[in-house]
């Protein structure tokens, strides 16, 4: 079974561990850039009430984790 769109890119976001710009992800993904932008939105959804969350600005789009959770991850 093929994974989603929103998984697919959820994997890359998390594997680059850093920002990529909506174009990058495009071309890794070979959608166009509003199916990255479907995609974000469903991810968005799939991430609500979850220690991670998406960062979008107007070019790029990063997976971090959420404020809420700050204070476990300083333990580290």
């Amino acid at each position: 079974m093929a994974l989603a769109l929103s998984s697919r890119l959820e994997a890359i976001l998390f594997a680059a561990g850093e920002s990529l710009s909506k174009a990058r992800l495009a071309a890794l993904l070979e959608v166009s850039p509003e199916s990255v932008t479907d995609a974000c939105n469903a991810l968005r959804i799939t991430l609500a009430d979850r220690g991670l969350t998406l960062v979008e600005t107007e070019n790029d789009i990063e997976l971090r984790t959420v404020a809420d959770a700050a204070e476990d991850i300083k333990k580290l």
